[in-house]
């Protein structure tokens, strides 16, 4: 078990009444931004864990972030269904737009930077991220509970609550695949680095790898049923991710379906995982209240 590789533990920064939500490292890997319930985005440095900026963004919860692959802008996105781009330099707002009716729940930035992708309960909608128009509005008969943008192409994913997910062309709005892919609820997808495979973590117990050319499950991880895994891909495509309701961290190999490592060092539940651009760092949120930054390197060395 990795339980020494932990360089930078964050605390005391969330009250009783309020959690993280979202987290997300600039494409430098120097800061780690975080999306918290009581409103407040807050960022630090990386490894220092010196706290650089916090802003009240919201008057509700943040509830997701996306940040543009040359650093520049920050989008958060809140439960009142207001959606806000900030300028990193200045940390001032630059744009509000209103995402529709009811809760926007995620978000995420074409690797272009020019195209964000929000999703609600029943749209997911593409804006302008230069000036706020909204270009596309793709809707869903069935809740939808989360997306994922793909690196190549113009793949975009949706989870449904009804266990479904949908592949589209988001430049033509085609639907290529729709996978009926869980027995409960889809929360968590993620494209691999080469937009050949998705992975999905679902309410009932199950993580999947699936192959987006075949529509094919390849892999699949089962856990105990009504948990919300937490789940990421490593840039790399080599390696998946998955917090436990344990307080573990698991990694697994992509190509075998593996359990190869395992880090210990929460509490309670992990509920959030995510990697730096370039690899080296792997960041996880725990019920314990506290973010851990591990070098991931070193874990799978």
């Amino acid at each position: 078990m990795a339980n020494d590789l932990c360089i930078l533990t964050l605390e005391g920064f969330t009250s009783f009444y309020s959690k993280v939500n979202s987290l997300l490292f600039s494409p430098n890997g120097e800061k780690l931004i975080a999306a918290l319930s009581d409103g407040k985005i807050n960022c630090w440095q990386v490894p220092s864990g010196v706290l650089s900026w916090k802003i009240k963004a919201h008057r509700k919860s943040v509830n997701a972030l996306a940040i543009t692959p040359d650093d520049k802008k920050l989008v958060s996105a809140s439960e009142s269904g207001i959606i806000k781009c900030w300028d990193l330099s200045t940390k001032t707002k630059i744009m509000k737009f209103r995402e529709g009716l009811g809760t926007v729940k995620y978000l995420d930035i074409s690797p272009d930077g020019k195209t964000l992708v929000s999703s609600s309960s029943y749209a997911v909608r593409l804006w302008d991220i230069s000036n706020g128009e909204l270009l596309k509005v793709f809707k869903e008969e069935n809740n939808i509970s989360c997306i994922a943008i793909s690196s190549e192409e113009s793949l975009l994913s949706s989870g449904l609550t009804s266990g479904f997910i949908r592949i589209w062309n988001y430049s033509n709005g085609e639907i290529l695949q729709t996978i009926k892919a869980h027995e409960g609820a889809v929360y968590n997808l993620k494209f691999s680095p080469d937009g050949n495979h998705l992975v999905s973590s679902s309410y009932d117990g199950t993580i999947k790898i699936w192959n987006i050319l075949t529509g094919q499950n390849e892999h699949k991880f089962i856990g105990p049923r009504r948990f919300k895994y937490s789940t990421t891909l490593s840039p790399d495509g080599k390696y998946l991710i998955s917090g436990s309701k344990e307080g573990i961290i698991k990694i697994l190999e992509v190509s075998t379906g593996n359990l190869i490592e395992t880090i210990e060092g929460h509490r309670s539940s992990v509920d959030i995982v995510n990697f730096s651009f370039d690899g080296r760092y792997l960041v996880s949120s725990s019920n314990d209240r506290n973010i851990k930054i591990w070098d991931f390197l070193k874990v799978i060395s």
